[in-house]
């Protein structure tokens, strides 16, 4: 220990300066398993020619350093992507907002989800048992509770929350049709207003796209606002 160490060591310490040697001699092993410590020490440069302490503690925070910078890296690519989503979610609302026919909403909602979200393939499908089989613009009715249809739809209503993975061949067909062999990934999402009016299902090429781990907050907001146009059309046509 050189003296600057040796000072640091009060008189009335019940540890002397020797013990301190002693026991760093008899675990030489000591600083590897304590890394954060050679940030916090306060070590003269070694002789030339010898390991230095010094370039240890550097080493140590640079990969620190290398470390931090890679999650700041990856914090603010997440911020921006999410910004982006924002300002998508703000102009497929825009779109919502005219007093344009169910149908006409509808094109909008498609061509927004197709072009703003980069979707390889779009289903909207609205529920409704008295037209199951017709079509509404991009839309086509369903009867929600035909079992044979969809056995698995009233649970993903139940749960009113967007759903997303990897989902069976035959879910995919019913959903995707022609397109569903592509499909190695989709987003299930109930269409909500006062009560579940439709499913939009998104689909990707990509199998990482969607996954049951990521979050669902904004694939929500966007079947909140589908949704409740979808709903208000529907009563203002009555």
């Amino acid at each position: 220990m050189n003296n600057q160490a040796e000072s640091r060591v009060s008189p009335d310490s019940s540890i002397a300066p020797e013990q301190v040697v002693d026991y760093l001699r008899q675990h030489p092993d000591f600083l590897d398993q304590h890394p954060d410590l050679l940030a916090e020490l306060d070590i003269a440069r070694a002789p030339e020619g010898a390991v230095s302490l010094v370039e240890r503690q550097v080493r140590t925070l640079r990969e620190r350093n290398r470390v931090l910078e890679s999650r700041l890296a990856d914090l603010l690519q997440v911020a921006r992507d999410n910004e982006t989503l924002v300002a998508r979610l703000h102009q497929l609302g825009l779109r919502l907002l005219g007093s344009l026919p169910l149908a006409q909403t509808l094109e909008k909602v498609y061509a927004s989800l197709r072009d703003g979200y980069d979707a390889e393939a779009v289903t909207l499908l609205l529920f409704d048992a008295g037209h199951a089989g017709e079509r509404e613009g991009p839309a086509r009715y369903v009867d929600p509770e035909d079992a044979a249809w969809a056995p698995w739809l009233p649970r993903l209503l139940a749960n009113a929350r967007p759903r997303c993975g990897e989902f069976d061949a035959q879910r995919l067909e019913k959903l995707f049709g022609d397109s569903a062999g592509k499909i190695a990934s989709a987003a299930l999402v109930p269409l909500l207003a006062p009560e579940p009016v439709g499913l939009l299902a998104i689909g990707s090429h990509q199998r990482e796209r969607f996954t049951p781990a990521m979050g669902t907050d904004f694939l929500a907001r966007i079947g909140e606002l589908v949704g409740t146009a979808v709903y208000v059309r529907r009563r203002q046509a009555q």
